[in-house]
């Protein structure tokens, strides 16, 4: 399990990617909301940070963008330790 701090640190690195990802697909937030079926309060949610996307939720993104889910998660990797 993630703590919050690498929970937050993850859902700024996907909104980074998200919001990258979006302004290459030529969409607008509305745009990416209405391709994708989901709020477009959620979506700036996501690419600000403040909320970080489910695995269903982040397919349904990179589907939307014609991008793979890869590209939503460049980066995060590097930010996720595991504690035994």
């Amino acid at each position: 399990m993630l703590s919050h701090m690498h929970q937050r640190e993850v859902a700024r690195a996907v909104g980074k990617n998200l919001r990258k990802a979006r302004s290459a697909a030529g969409l607008t937030v509305y745009g990416l909301a209405d391709k994708s079926g989901i709020h477009v309060t959620s979506v700036s949610r996501y690419e600000t940070g403040r909320h970080l996307p489910q695995l269903v939720t982040l397919l349904r993104l990179s589907a939307a963008l014609g991008a793979g889910v890869e590209t939503l998660l460049e980066g995060v990797a590097g930010l996720i330790t595991c504690h035994q």
